[in-house]
């Protein structure tokens, strides 16, 4: 989710799901209840009809909240002059930002550099 608009439109359709949200915002949701696999199925079609799909692999998890994070400091925070992408990502989920970007140029094929720019 890269929006407010992604944001209302996955905590909409969480709530016609009679679920409830704990908390929605840029790449992360979270529910109270616990989801059946009969349930998760029906999440995920759902999701994949407004444009969206749960992540359930954790190296594309961390690689999708690198580019929330990333997304959100580009357009919703001040960057100062000199920024230091490197050591900020690092310190925001806790990895060495040799492996962030090892991992980031397998998945994406593109560097977090590149995304940057982009």
């Amino acid at each position: 989710m890269v929006c407010p608009r992604c944001i209302m439109a996955v905590e909409g359709l969480l709530t016609e799901m009679g679920l409830h949200p704990v908390s929605v915002e840029l790449g992360v949701a979270v529910i109270e209840e616990e989801l059946s696999e009969e349930r998760l199925k029906e999440l995920d079609e759902r999701l994949e009809k407004i444009g969206f799909e749960r992540i359930k692999d954790r190296n594309k998890q961390l690689v999708d909240k690198i580019k929330t994070l990333v997304i959100q400091k580009i357009h919703h925070q001040k960057l100062q002059q000199g920024f230091n992408w490197s050591k900020w990502l690092s310190e925001q989920v806790y990895h060495d930002y040799r492996f962030l970007s090892h991992l980031f140029s397998s998945i994406e094929g593109i560097t977090i550099e590149q995304f940057i720019i982009k």
